[in-house]
C-alpha cells in the first residue's frame, strides 16, 4: 500500500514543529552563556532543518496537487539546506569556507530546475523522484564538500571533547538518516523493488525526521563541550578547490555504481 502523501504531511508537520519549538527553547538557553556565536549558529542551523520541513510538505502538496511547479520548489528548499548547513559551520568553527559557493550552485540548479521538464510519482511511504540527476548530483557535492571541511577542522582542532562534538555535529544534523537510508535503498533494491535512483532521495529525506530527536541533544550539549576558536580564519581557495574536486570525484564514483542498480539511463541524466 502507498502511504506516501500521509507520511509526507507527517513528517513535514513534525519536523516543522520541532524546529518551531527548539528555536524559541535554545534561544533563552543560549542567552545564559556569554558566547554570542550561539545565537546566529542556532538561526542558521533551524533554518536549514525549515527548510528540509518545507521541502517534505511541497512533497505532499505535490502529491496532492500534481503540480510540478510545487514540486520543483520543493527540490529548491532541499538543495538550499546545504548552503545554511555550510554557514552554521563557518559560524561554529569562526571560519570562512566559502558558503557562497553553494549560492551559486543553488541558483544555478533552480534556474535547470525551472527550463527541464520534470517528473515523479508516489511509492510506499515516499515520493519518486524521476530525471533529477543534476539536482541529486549538486546536493551530494556540496554535501561531502561540507563534510570534508568539517573532518578538516576536526583536525586542527586540539580538545577532545571539541573534536567529538563536530563529529556529533554530523550525526545530530544529517547522518543517522543519511546511513539508513543508504542501508535501507541497498537492501530495498533486492528485496523491496526500490528503485536507488529514483526513491533514494525522498527516503532519505523522509528518514530526516529522525535527526529531529538528535538536535537537542546536539544543542544542549555545544555551549559546554565545544571551545570555538577564537581566531577567525578562511580556508584558502586552493583547499576549496581541492575539496571541490574531491567532493566531484565521489559524485562520479557514485553515478558510476548507478547501472548495478538499474538505474542509470541518458533520460535519467538529461531530462
Amino acid at each position: 500500500m502507498c502511504y506516501s502523501k500521509e507520511v509526507q504531511l507527517l513528517t513535514a508537520s513534525i519536523i516543522l514543529l520541532s524546529c518551531l519549538f527548539y528555536y524559541f527553547y535554545y534561544r533563552i538557553h543560549f542567552t545564559k552563556f556569554k558566547q554570542p556565536w550561539l545565537l546566529p549558529f542556532l538561526r542558521y542551523t533551524i533554518i536549514a532543518f525549515v527548510l528540509i520541513g518545507f521541502h517534505q510538505l511541497f512533497e505532499f502538496l505535490s502529491l496532492v496537487t500534481q503540480n510540478v511547479i510545487i514540486y520543483k520548489i520543493g527540490l529548491l528548499f532541499s538543495i538550499s539546506v546545504m548552503y545554511f548547513a555550510l554557514r552554521s559551520f563557518e559560524i561554529l568553527v569562526n571560519k570562512k569556507v566559502h558558503s557562497w559557493i553553494a549560492l551559486i550552485l543553488v541558483a544555478v540548479m533552480g534556474t535547470h530546475l525551472f527550463l527541464v521538464p520534470v517528473s515523479f510519482g508516489a511509492a510506499s511511504f515516499y515520493v519518486q523522484h524521476y530525471s533529477t540527476f543534476f539536482w541529486g548530483a549538486t546536493w551530494i557535492i556540496l554535501f561531502a564538500y561540507w563534510h570534508i571541511c568539517v573532518w578538516q577542522q576536526r583536525k586542527e582542532l586540539r580538545d577532545d571533547s571539541s573534536r567529538q562534538m563536530l563529529i556529533i555535529y554530523l550525526l545530530a544534523g544529517t547522518d543517522i538518516a543519511f546511513l539508513l537510508s543508504i542501508i535501507y535503498s541497498v537492501f530495498g533494491s533486492f528485496y523491496f523493488g526500490v528503485n536507488y535512483c529514483y526513491d533514494s532521495p525522498s527516503i532519505w529525506c523522509t528518514f530526516m525526521v529522525i535527526q529531529a530527536l538528535f538536535v537537542p541533544l546536539f544543542l544542549s550539549a555545544l555551549p559546554a563541550l565545544f571551545k570555538r576558536p577564537k581566531k577567525a580564519t578562511v580556508l584558502s581557495m586552493k583547499k576549496t578547490i581541492l575539496y571541490l574536486i574531491i567532493s566531484f570525484i565521489i559524485v562520479v564514483l557514485i553515478a558510476l555504481t548507478l547501472p548495478a542498480f538499474s538505474c542509470f539511463t541518458w533520460k535519467f541524466v538529461f531530462p
